[in-house]
């Protein structure tokens, strides 16, 4: 069945269909989810909600030709959301700011990093810590594009 039909038969109420969609579309649409959200819960509830608001939405949408455009729209959208509330509950416990006693033997014995290695380090910073990071050094934004985004001052991410 191509998208335009499935689509149609979505707006048209056909339960099944959705199913066919949500089934076609999640792996595609966690993809986009993960990028911005390195929770697995959150993931997911942020997945649900998406698939929600495409199922109360989708009558919205004119051309069932860009229905995987539009749902990587809800689920980006909501997951930059989520990212902007969750910035103001960021609280770093004085523990995690202690410089480690092996910092410095480290830096002496530097190598490059995987992808992989820096991912895992990227996930053990504080939550607010890591999303600056990947959207100021990753995707290249700035601290005032990334102020805008999570609700913060800009010298905050800076």
């Amino acid at each position: 069945m191509d998208k335009v039909s499935l689509v149609k038969q979505c707006q048209s109420g056909d339960r099944e269909a959705f199913g066919i969609l949500y089934q076609t579309y999640f792996a595609p649409m966690r993809e986009v989810v993960a990028y911005y959200i390195h929770n697995d819960d959150i993931e997911q509830d942020v997945l649900h909600d998406g698939f929600l608001i495409a199922y109360t939405s989708i009558g919205s949408l004119k051309n069932g030709a860009k229905i995987e455009a539009w749902l990587t729209s809800i689920m980006k959208n909501l997951s930059l959301q989520y990212l902007k509330d969750e910035s103001s509950h960021i609280s770093v416990p004085m523990s995690d700011t202690a410089i480690a006693d092996n910092a410095i033997t480290s830096a002496d014995n530097a190598r490059e990093l995987t992808w992989e290695e820096l991912d895992k380090i990227i996930d053990k910073l504080p939550e607010g810590y890591g999303k600056v990071f990947r959207l100021a050094v990753l995707d290249g934004l700035s601290h005032k594009e990334i102020a805008a985004l999570l609700g913060i001052a800009p010298h905050s991410s800076s």
